[in-house]
């Protein structure tokens, strides 16, 4: 299972995040559809996002630069995996064109 700990270890982690079983927000990101689920009314959606945005604003600088740095580290990877597809795409072209002989 991947942890905050093991995800990248040259990213300092939190103090309050270490020792903790949270799973690397990275990697948690799900692709099927969740199934509909009726609202329970206790929450609107507005007030929601106005209390995370005021607990993020609440926390620590720890924190705030552990997130930033995971989400630098993040973009890195998207940007190498981006470019490795455009170079798959690119040379599935050419063998394409080329009906399948690599030159």
């Amino acid at each position: 299972m991947l942890t905050l700990e093991n995800a990248i270890p040259n990213i300092p982690l939190p103090a309050r995040y270490r020792g903790t079983n949270i799973l690397n927000p990275i990697y948690v990101i799900k692709t099927e559809r969740r199934k509909h689920r009726k609202s329970h009314g206790k929450i609107s959606f507005v007030e929601l996002s106005k209390k995370i945005a005021q607990n993020w604003n609440n926390s620590d600088k720890g924190v705030k630069d552990f997130f930033k740095e995971l989400s630098e580290k993040d973009y890195e990877r998207y940007k190498s995996d981006l470019k490795r597809s455009k170079d798959y795409d690119a040379s599935a072209a050419r063998l394409t064109a080329d009906n399948g002989i690599p030159s």
